[in-house]
């Protein structure tokens, strides 16, 4: 392992020189049998494991086969889903897993952490690691807002290498970039991305999302939307999310793009001094609203990102005394 020699702002100010791997199609190949996963190649040896059916408690992780062993990225919410997972791995691959890379400490992400096998080397940024050790940090939040209450929280699992600089897991076959977001919170307060540059495949955890609503408890939006820039900078050709399908960087655009409307809008009201209160409602009344958002579904998140946006304007102008 050596540390990166580029400086990355606030996530990913890094411009890779990649070759074209496969999946330039725009499609991924079908890889076998994964149990309860459905399996795509997005790229020759990285493996998407996706849930085969909706609802099973089961998201995704992606597998990246190298000379010293496969890389795994994300855990699954419960130690159940992850062994469910490894077992899938085991059916497809005959090498053991040697990395297990957790994209934030959620229990989404994180939740199976602990049926990997102790010999596994587990990598995570070190806002993770603060998060983890945080009694008060509620690391079932965002599994709860997507199951419902009767989710139980797992154990928690300390990362055995963590870092806020990004830096790279060298190896003959495929090299593997883990770039955390740095000392301020996006999605959580502790993401980071995995790139892989050769494929150009990018695992982004809930960074990236399937759809304009984002899950943006505990969040700083104006701090994605940055880490969303930079995601955008390295061009990949597939964007894995850790809930639905690989895709272009079009979601991302899309997410990016709502996010910066919200802040312009939350912006204008504070211009014409609509009490803070109101704001939420002027920006979801206005006839734009549905071009850069999903109204219809899940509309307590869409007024949650709403909210998290003023709260923030509210903390930028009270630490500059502005009125």
């Amino acid at each position: 392992m050596r540390h990166g020699t580029r400086n990355l702002a606030v996530l990913l100010a890094l411009l890779t020189n990649a070759g074209s791997g496969a999946g330039a199609s725009g499609e991924p190949s079908p890889a076998g049998d994964g149990g309860p996963f459905r399996v795509e190649t997005l790229a020759e040896g990285v493996h998407l494991f996706r849930p085969a059916e909706a609802g099973a408690g089961l998201l995704n992780s992606l597998v990246v086969e190298r000379e010293d062993g496969l890389l795994v990225v994300d855990a699954q919410p419960t130690p159940d889903a992850a062994r469910a997972l490894l077992a899938g791995i085991a059916r497809r691959f005959d090498r053991p897993v040697r990395f297990l890379v957790l994209t934030h400490p959620h229990a989404d992400a994180a939740g199976g952490a602990s049926a990997f096998p102790p010999s596994v080397l587990v990598v995570a940024s070190r806002g993770y690691r603060d998060s983890i050790d945080d009694a008060s940090h509620d690391f079932g939040a965002e599994a709860r807002a997507v199951s419902g209450e009767a989710f139980a929280e797992p154990a928690r699992v300390a990362p055995t290498l963590a870092s806020w600089a990004p830096f790279y897991l060298e190896d003959r076959r495929r090299r593997v970039e883990i770039l955390p977001v740095a000392k301020l919170p996006a999605h959580s307060s502790g993401d980071l991305a995995v790139w892989i540059p050769d494929a150009r495949v990018l695992a982004a955890g809930d960074l990236a999302w399937p759809s304009p609503n984002a899950y943006t408890g505990g969040s700083n939006v104006s701090n994605w939307l940055i880490a969303l820039n930079g995601l955008l900078e390295l061009q990949p050709t597939w964007v894995v999310p850790l809930r639905g399908p690989a895709a272009d960087t079009r979601p991302v655009r899309i997410l990016r793009e709502g996010f910066a409307w919200i802040r312009g809008r939350v912006e204008q009201a504070f211009v014409d001094a609509v009490p803070s209160g109101r704001i939420a409602d002027r920006v979801l009344e206005s006839p734009q609203a549905g071009k850069f958002l999903d109204l219809e579904t899940s509309p307590s998140w869409v007024r949650g990102m709403v909210e998290n946006v003023v709260a923030e304007t509210v903390e930028y102008r009270r630490k500059r005394g502005i009125e």
